[in-house]
């Protein structure tokens, strides 16, 4: 009994190594697809959008801020995106959100 209790975990362990030690996402995969990346202008979600750049991905991003969104979408084309979009809330009362032009294409 001593021993499947030992067993187990180990077994599990090495189950997840060879799991997640393998790239489950390669730049072959994105290329030239949308990818849709919320809460871009700053932190995971502008490190995400950069990577899915870099492996030349067609970007929409989107965020509450304006500025910084549009900072993340020029870097994006820089980086490779096949083309980069934004979609920040807008603080006008009549419209909600604002939709930046296409860029790169």
């Amino acid at each position: 009994m001593a021993a499947v209790r030992l067993l187990v975990p180990v077994l599990i362990g090495l189950c997840a190594y060879y799991f997640y030690s393998q790239e489950t996402l390669s730049a072959d995969m994105v290329q030239g697809k949308r990818v849709l990346v919320t809460g871009s202008s700053t932190g995971i979600g502008e490190q995400i959008a950069y990577e899915f750049a870099r492996m030349g991905a067609h970007l929409i991003i989107t965020a509450r801020r304006e500025k910084q969104l549009k900072e993340v979408a020029k870097k994006c084309l820089e980086l490779g995106a096949s083309s980069a979009r934004f979609i920040a809330k807008c603080n006008c009362p009549l419209k909600k959100w604002e939709v930046g032009p296409v860029l790169g294409y």
